[in-house]
């Protein structure tokens, strides 16, 4: 049982996607997933200039930073994130939300 997440009663809905092309087969997943709580898991400076454009991107749809009960998908795996830091949970893959669904403040779907 992860915290913050539950298939039992959550859905997810789709905010941000995107290809990174030269991942080195020897990084596992939680280096992956490292990499973007590291990137999406804060709130951007506005006055940094060499900010990653993804998470610029991210934030201006609307997006809050990744927090506990959030899903990151790698290559159709599925984990939740537990708590601060890097805590992941390995889940089954979630029920996503249907297009047009109100969803909380901070989450603007694809």
């Amino acid at each position: 049982m992860t915290d913050g997440y539950s298939a039992d009663t959550d859905q997810v809905a789709e905010v941000y996607s995107y290809y990174q092309h030269d991942v080195p087969n020897s990084m596992s997943d939680l280096d992956i997933a490292e990499q973007i709580i590291e990137t999406f898991g804060v709130a951007p400076d506005p006055t940094d200039r060499a900010a990653d454009h993804r998470l610029a991107s991210y934030v201006d749809r609307g997006n809050r930073p990744l927090a506990r009960g959030d899903v990151i998908a790698i290559d159709h795996r599925y984990y939740a994130l537990t708590g601060s830091g890097t805590g992941l949970a390995a889940i089954a893959r979630p029920r996503t939300a249907p297009t047009g669904q109100p969803l909380p403040p901070g989450t603007t779907q694809l």
